[in-house]
């Protein structure tokens, strides 16, 4: 699965396509890939109709900065794909 963020890092407020909706799994694998192009791995799990559990392994920006593991709750928006980052969770 590709969770696409609309940004070259995740932060709550932050939008997110994620494909293959609506038929996420309770629980997956995937794909990140920010907006500078930068991929890392994902995993997440439904916490309920409309939220997610997101954790993304750490990875580099195209700019060259680290960032680490972290784990982030979205929530989908009115609109079908997307979603929004509404927590920082670790």
């Amino acid at each position: 699965m590709l969770i696409s963020f609309h940004d070259t890092h995740a932060y709550p407020g932050c939008a997110v396509t994620i494909r293959g909706e609506p038929d996420i799994p309770a629980a997956s694998e995937g794909v990140a890939e920010f907006s500078d192009g930068a991929l890392a791995a994902a995993r997440f799990e439904k916490s309920g109709a409309d939220e997610i559990v997101l954790h993304i392994g750490g990875y580099v920006t195209a700019r060259r900065t680290r960032i680490r593991a972290k784990s982030w709750r979205l929530r989908r928006a009115k609109h079908p794909d997307l979603w929004k980052v509404v927590a920082k969770l670790t």
